[in-house]
């Protein structure tokens, strides 16, 4: 009998971690569709994004209907699971009618909200994802941009201030190495684009802190824009 139970606990173990590595596989596979008509509405190109966000609500529509009565061990103690897969669904429809209309603001705003209710989802559960940290890095590399134009003058008072989002900058940046899944950080193209992220902020810094001759606005600006080239790419691709 004790023989038994423990077959019998070893193969329950195995087949709940069987489903939690499916669900993973079910979200990453749709995320990927996510992220590619995030980055397609932001750029213009309407058509390929009502495509890849069609592609979303497709793969969202069967993860739902595997996982909305029996979540991942990871949000198993999530009150409102169900709900939230909904509220997902209902924004990839609402993204995929205003890509239809040619409504790019409105597409940005409902996919957006995947994004937001994917995160509720993860702080009821007690996570931290690995998107959470790439949104802090873009919400870092937005908040350094506000900060200096090309046109502008870069006193010592703008300088300190540039200096100071820099730091949070480059801390933004260290976590996601440590932050990130063992399938990203076993890839040999991740560990570049984590290296070239790296290198953004470190040259943008090094340029801040130089003495002589003394940074441009319009040198800043352009290191401020690798840097959210390098966000960009990691983004679409990972994030």
């Amino acid at each position: 009998l004790a023989l038994a139970l423990a077959g019998g606990l070893a193969l329950g173990s195995a087949r709940a971690a069987a489903f939690d590595d499916a669900f993973d596989d079910a979200l990453e596979d749709a995320l990927g569709n996510w992220r590619a008509a995030v980055w397609y509405t932001r750029t213009g190109n309407v058509g390929v994004a009502a495509f890849e966000a069609e592609e979303f609500r497709a793969k969202w529509t069967d993860l739902a209907r595997r996982f909305a009565g029996e979540p991942p061990a990871s949000h198993a103690r999530v009150a409102g699971w169900r709900e939230g897969l909904a509220r997902i669904a209902a924004e990839a429809e609402r993204a995929g009618v205003a890509l239809e209309a040619d409504d790019g603001p409105g597409a940005a705003s409902a996919l957006a909200a995947v994004g937001r209710v994917l995160a509720e989802l993860r702080r009821a559960a007690g996570l931290v994802g690995f998107s959470d940290l790439v949104e802090n890095y873009r919400r870092e590399i937005d908040r350094l941009g506000a900060l200096i134009a090309p046109d502008e003058r870069l006193d010592e008072a703008r300088l300190r201030a540039l200096k100071d989002a820099v730091g949070s900058l480059i801390a933004a940046v260290a976590a996601l190495g440590p932050g990130s899944p063992q399938r990203y950080s076993d890839q040999e193209p991740f560990r570049v684009m984590l290296q070239q992220s790296q290198e953004g902020v470190t040259l943008l810094l090094t340029a801040l802190n130089r003495a002589s001759p003394p940074p441009s606005a319009l040198e800043i600006v352009g290191l401020i824009r690798v840097v959210r080239s390098n966000y960009n790419l990691l983004f679409l691709r990972y994030g």
